[in-house]
């Protein structure tokens, strides 16, 4: 049982543990192994108090080794060549020896980002509305899922808001045209005429590493494009077919103002 002081998510740590597996688990029964290291993490091994005086394989265990060291001698533990590992120069209580591994990665900070979404709406009379919606790119946060059009604001943009920006009917005009300059250029969509345009809520979307502050506006239009030119996949979406497609809990959300 190796002590390695490691974030188990970086190159380094992935690359030893698939050496030591190739090493230790059986190619032609894995499950067997897996199974009893599964069974001694839950019964003998567990993450805040576990029993190493009856642990099967604690001969074998550089953790429980850097525990007795601590008890033995009330020193830090000693400090065996690693090419893989940083130094580890922690000093140790024997229980802390042991159950500082596996080492927890250090949680990053989350960032801070306004978004301005457009829920755009094709009605005309006696036809069911559609909404336009453009897809993600297939790698990165929620890939190549749904979305309505939607930019994020830059940092320069966001320090020059002020604190009743978005409170007003409308979305801050330099934003609208933000957004319309994404719509016509990148999603390729020409000038449609707009009947409504207002702003209709504001949905805070927090993810791991990231809060979102979504300002959803509605526009609704009475002509619209067909023949859509854009490196960006688009398509428009009935009721029906926006419930049934692959869109996030976000996405969803913000559909609720409109609905509202």
């Amino acid at each position: 049982m190796r002590s390695i002081p490691l974030d188990l998510k970086s190159k380094d740590a992935v690359n030893l543990h698939w050496k030591l597996a190739r090493a230790l688990v059986d190619p032609i029964r894995p499950g067997t192994f897996n199974q009893s290291l599964m069974e001694l993490g839950a019964t003998v091994c567990t993450p805040k108090n576990p029993d190493c005086y009856i642990c099967p394989v604690s001969s074998h265990c550089n953790a429980f080794r850097e525990h007795r060291d601590i008890e033995e001698t009330s020193t830090k533990p000693l400090q065996f060549p690693c090419t893989t590992c940083k130094s580890d120069n922690l000093v140790d209580t024997p229980t802390e020896s042991v159950t500082k591994y596996p080492v927890k990665a250090a949680k990053a900070k989350q960032r801070d980002e306004i978004v301005v979404v457009s829920i755009i709406e094709w009605k005309v009379a006696s036809k069911e509305p559609t909404f336009l919606l453009a897809q993600r790119p297939s790698s990165g946060l929620l890939a190549s899922l749904w979305e309505f059009p939607q930019t994020i604001l830059s940092s320069s943009d966001t320090k020059k808001l002020k604190e009743n920006s978005f409170e007003q009917k409308r979305i801050p005009s330099q934003f609208e045209n933000q957004q319309d300059q994404y719509i016509h250029s990148s999603l390729g969509i020409g000038k449609f005429e707009v009947t409504e345009r207002r702003r209709i809520g504001t949905h805070l979307h927090i993810f791991s590493h990231i809060k979102q502050k979504m300002h959803i506006e509605l526009i609704s239009i009475s002509t619209k494009q067909d023949d859509i030119k854009s490196s960006i996949p688009t398509k428009w979406l009935t009721f029906e077919e926006f419930n049934s497609s692959a869109i996030s809990s976000s996405v969803r959300k913000c559909f609720g103002f409109y609905k509202k």
